[in-house]
């Protein structure tokens, strides 16, 4: 397995991808494509894209971790090459419908027990998140756990701050020691 993807393709020709995104929303969800103007603000405002020849992978990085949103496949087999590819790197992760979810297990990647449920232009939607490693599944749970820590760790460091203040206040030496004349 290789270590990490970084996102750092762009986009050569966005009519083409923009047609094939469109094509293939169209083939799973007809009607739900973003149109031409908001897919080009998506990319351009801050999107991660992964480019496999004319097929692209667009999504989000987040602590390291590619989550792909979008997908522009220059055919059926580019695709699935695509999401092949993907699986090769340790830190991706698909939040998909579950029907997307079976066809990514599928093609090898872990499935993650449990549910989310996200709204979705005003719909409430079950999604299922599939991983490339389970090495993500770590990341996000350590997030999860530094955002807790972090809530009760302020109170306490004050607390041990106080605390380090009162012992060297109550051992502190009230009188100056005169060194030379301890050892004469």
């Amino acid at each position: 397995m290789k270590e990490r993807i970084r996102p750092d393709g762009f986009i050569r020709d966005y009519d083409a991808a923009w047609a094939n995104y469109r094509a293939a929303m169209d083939k799973r969800r007809p009607g739900s494509a973003l149109d031409r103007e908001a897919f080009e603000s998506y990319v351009e405002g801050g999107a991660a894209v992964v480019a496999y020849g004319e097929t692209y992978v667009i999504g989000q990085m987040d602590r390291g971790i590619f989550t792909p949103t979008h997908f522009s496949p220059a055919g059926l087999k580019a695709g699935i090459d695509a999401v092949k590819a993907l699986r090769e790197y340790r830190n991706v992760a698909f939040a998909v419908t579950p029907d997307l979810y079976a066809m990514l297990v599928r093609l090898g990647y872990h499935g993650v027990p449990g549910r989310l449920t996200r709204v979705f232009r005003g719909a409430a939607v079950e999604k299922k998140l599939a991983v490339s490693s389970w090495w993500v599944i770590g990341i996000y749970a350590g997030h999860a756990v530094s955002e807790k820590a972090r809530k009760i760790w302020r109170p306490v460091s004050r607390l041990v701050a106080d605390l380090d203040w009162l012992r060297r206040r109550a051992f502190a030496p009230s009188t100056l020691v005169d060194e030379d004349a301890l050892y004469e």
